[in-house]
């Protein structure tokens, strides 16, 4: 099955790429086409990337960091991933379903600060995906967003204050 990735042509009049050197440009362009997966949170590899371009390295990373800084895009260099917080905007699936699909890639990644961020950013989908979006989240990837971790140990917290409180009860009962 082949790859494909659409570039829209709204990025020509976008004021953070318009400040981007050509060479910067070709690095945006890579970015979104040579390494990037369905959900715009994907490993990265700024050496291949340099290599692909035929590119220094210095000069690779030096392009690379203008473009993260001016694009908004975060990188984590330890895990290298590479995740672009408006990939939903310009790729957004047709449907739940393929939404559902795309959400498959997350099984690619290796554990990373991004993916908490990812989680939390559905501005971009349509709001008939969130209830996709939050179910795939759980089913495609061994990880947990942090509001579903939060709300987990805020019901065992909840429990654990009322089982302190049936004890102090009985404690007072028996002490009658």
């Amino acid at each position: 099955m082949a790859r494909y990735r659409k570039i829209d042509p709204r990025i020509w009049k976008d004021e953070h790429f318009r400040l981007l050197s050509p060479q910067e440009k070709l690095i945006t362009f890579y970015v979104i086409t040579a390494q990037s997966n369905r959900i715009g949170l994907f490993n990265f590899s700024p050496a291949l990337a340099s290599e692909d371009l035929g590119l220094p390295f210095e000069t690779f990373l030096k392009g690379f960091g203008k473009v993260c800084s001016n694009l908004s895009w975060r990188y984590d260099e330890p895990s290298r991933t590479l995740y672009l917080p408006t990939w939903w905007r310009y790729n957004c699936p047709e449907n739940p379903n393929v939404l559902k699909a795309c959400l498959a890639d997350l099984h690619e990644l290796p554990k990373t600060p991004l993916y908490t961020v990812f989680c939390a950013n559905f501005s971009f989908l349509p709001e008939t995906f969130l209830e996709t979006f939050q179910k795939g989240l759980l089913q495609s990837s061994p990880k947990q967003c942090p509001n579903q971790e939060q709300e987990q140990e805020q019901e065992q917290e909840q429990e654990q204050d009322q089982n302190i409180s049936l004890v102090s009860s009985n404690v007072k009962e028996s002490k009658e």
